[in-house]
């Protein structure tokens, strides 16, 4: 392979591997180019959607000029995947605004799972529940009519601990560990014996059924002596002097 076509090869690689929307503005504008440090400019999204791959929405800006953009729009998590590029430590200011625009994402959504939890116990018509089983199948009814996006047993498990809904058998489908399992200090055939009565009734039926003894048979091809059935199997037609 020449060295012309080596480079060929590893641009095709190279424009393989790079995101659609880096494609779409090499196509359309040409390389992308390196800033004083050498290192290549971003292809910045300007209303922030990296779905909206338009060249009218595509901008060549360096790092840094990225970085302020970012910074510039409040958008942390970005800032923060640039500055480790650039290979700095992220400052405590910045921290705490991550911290602080978590807190709020986590207060938003914590005020829409209470509201959509309010909507599955306006619509409990039965409040006491045999078993874990039967509330988190019911809940899951509810969230799937209202196309509620929370884990019915997340719910079940609130609403039981606020008192909202009563679980009658909380060991129901729970495991029971030493003397409170009723099958502790058994063997092996009591628990058998106990979990499938008649398939084992049955079992032990046909193993006290007295077939008597076998009948013995000789082999005409090698006089071996033996019991019917083993005889059948490996002599007579099978048999090893016959081939």
């Amino acid at each position: 392979m020449t060295s012309h076509s080596a480079t060929s090869y590893f641009l095709w690689i190279f424009f393989i591997l790079m995101e659609d929307y880096r494609k779409k503005w090499v196509k359309h504008f040409g390389p992308i180019p390196f800033d004083e440090n050498g290192r290549r400019y971003d292809i910045h999204h300007i209303d922030g959607n990296r779905d909206n791959n338009s060249i009218s929405n595509l901008m060549a800006v360096s790092i840094e000029e990225h970085r302020n953009i970012h910074y510039r729009q409040q958008d942390w998590h970005a800032v923060v995947l640039i500055e480790k590029r650039l290979g700095r430590i992220v400052n405590d200011e910045i921290r705490k605004k991550i911290g602080d625009n978590n807190r709020g994402e986590n207060n938003k959504r914590r005020i829409k799972n209470n509201k959509l939890i309010d909507i599955v116990i306006s619509n409990l018509e039965n409040k006491n529940f045999y078993s874990w089983k039967i509330a988190i199948d019911y809940i899951d009814k509810i969230c799937e009519k209202y196309d509620i996006k929370i884990s019915p047993k997340s719910i079940a498990l609130r609403l039981e601990k606020e008192s909202v809904i009563l679980i009658e058998n909380k060991n129901d489908g729970k495991r029971r560990l030493g003397n409170k399992n009723p099958m502790y200090g058994k063997s092996e055939l009591q628990k058998e014996i106990q979990s499938r009565p008649e398939v084992i009734k049955k079992k032990l039926e046909k193993l006290c059924i007295s077939k008597g003894p076998q009948n013995i048979v000789t082999c005409p091809n090698c006089l071996k002596i033996g019991g019917i059935s083993n005889m059948k199997r490996y002599h007579f037609n099978n048999c090893k002097k016959n081939k």
